[in-house]
């Protein structure tokens, strides 16, 4: 149980992508898989799949939490609510 609250607190506070000895373990973790599959894999390829799994994995997940806890506290008060509303909120999240 503790385990899943450090967890959350640090997604929450966005410090976990942040930690160099996280970043070295996926660095080691991705080369070791790439290399398995090609054996002339580089480590600047490992770099970009690194920087990719930033933005790609960790921004978005961050973005979309932040985006969807605003939505679910702001519906339930919005007296105004129909699906056109809903697809411009979508949009501007885009």
């Amino acid at each position: 149980m503790e385990k899943i609250l450090q967890r959350l607190a640090s997604f929450a506070t966005f410090d976990l992508p942040l930690n160099v000895g996280y970043n070295l373990l996926q660095l080691r973790t991705i080369h070791n898989e790439q290399t398995a599959v090609t054996s002339r894999w580089t480590i600047e390829g490992t770099r970009r799949k690194l920087i990719a799994h930033y933005w790609y994995r960790h921004v978005f997940y961050h973005f979309l939490s932040l985006f969807g806890i605003a939505l679910l506290i702001i519906l339930p008060f919005s007296p105004y609510f129909n699906l056109l509303y809903l697809s411009v909120l979508f949009m501007m999240g885009a």
